[in-house]
């Protein structure tokens, strides 16, 4: 009976070195599991944060071919327009240093002639103005003096119209001797 027992006693013993090879072997299996998890977590999240960082680098990506089409564009209308530029710059004859100064003497004598005859218009302006007033003035002494020359209806003295032709009218006594 010892020697069964002790046969059982080291299958048991097996057993037990078997169960506590297997506890491990399933601990390092949990360990692993959860370490597993972890880092599944950690690449989900990176997984996530790459897949935002793509669309955002996409929609910069879309941003950038729009500008760079538009900048090709604006380059081509301003090769158009240099070689416009270009064009006219070639054909435009720069004329001589003695053509400008001549030029601008005659402009700057010209300009002083305007300026003059700008000065003698006012001038003759004005005189006009004061000759039409004084045709106006001298107008209206002859209505008066024709209106007082002529007798009035009704009135039958003869000496009013003599002492009217007696006395000298404003405009004869305006007028220096000699003139007639």
């Amino acid at each position: 009976l010892r020697i069964q027992n002790r046969d059982y006693q080291e299958q048991i013993d097996e057993r037990i070195q078997e169960i506590l090879k297997l506890k491990v072997i399933a601990g390092d299996a949990v360990h692993c599991l959860h370490s597993t998890r972890n880092e599944q977590a950690d690449v989900m999240s990176e997984s996530e944060r790459l897949r935002r960082l793509v669309a955002q680098r996409r929609e910069l990506l879309q941003q950038l071919t729009k500008e760079v089409q538009k900048t090709r564009r604006e380059c081509e209308e301003t090769k158009v327009e240099s070689l416009k530029l270009k064009k006219r710059s070639e054909d435009y004859k720069v004329p001589p240093v003695m053509t400008y100064i001549t030029t601008n003497a005659e402009l700057y004598e010209l300009t002083k002639k305007l300026e003059s005859w700008q000065r003698k218009l006012h001038i003759s302006e004005l005189a006009v103005k004061s000759q039409q007033q004084k045709e106006l003035r001298l107008r209206r002494e002859l209505a008066q003096f024709t209106t007082a020359a002529s007798p009035v209806r009704g009135r039958h003295d003869d000496t009013w119209g003599r002492e009217q032709q007696a006395r000298p009218s404003r405009v004869q006594q305006r007028r220096p001797a000699g003139d007639d």
